[in-house]
């Protein structure tokens, strides 16, 4: 084992000197709660590429084309890549629950306002909601898929 005074690229793995996670009582059943939170909003998030089996009945319920609610899927996967960008820049500042929580929200926010623009039979409405809302809140939350792991699961060294 290395001492406190180990010289130059070695006192890197002097155990006295390296900081490290710091272990705490019930910390491995917080990681995984957060696997689990994280598992559970990208199978919500993976909703969005159902699109393709809803978008001809929409299309035959409410008179619109094939072309204009294919828009509206459209929108989102724009919006997806757009706001998954914008995530991964500001990930480090905010931190990754925070923008699990405002992406789920935003996309949660979406699909209400995409069913009430299929009540009110909006078609603007169902870009803004479904396209715009919707897909922003999945970029954010798809943004964060991988970084966080490595930091909530780290090398033990015991």
């Amino acid at each position: 084992m290395c001492s406190r005074s180990t010289p130059g690229a070695l006192k890197s793995l002097d155990p006295a000197t390296t900081t490290g996670p710091v272990r705490r009582e019930g910390a491995g059943i917080h990681r995984w709660l957060i696997a689990l939170a994280g598992t559970a909003l990208q199978l919500c998030l993976g909703t969005v590429y159902a699109w393709s089996y809803f978008q001809n009945p929409l299309a035959k319920t409410y008179g619109w084309s094939s072309t204009q609610v294919t828009w509206a899927f459209s929108l989102a996967i724009c919006c997806l890549g757009l706001a998954a960008a914008w995530g991964g820049l500001v990930l480090p500042r905010y931190g990754p629950r925070k923008l699990a929580m405002v992406g789920g929200l935003m996309f949660g926010a979406g699909y209400l306002v995409a069913a009430l623009a299929l009540h009110w039979k909006s078609l603007p409405l169902l870009y803004a909601g479904y396209g715009v809302l919707g897909g922003s809140g999945l970029g954010l939350g798809t943004s964060l898929r991988w970084p966080p792991w490595p930091s909530g699961f780290p090398i033990k060294r015991d």
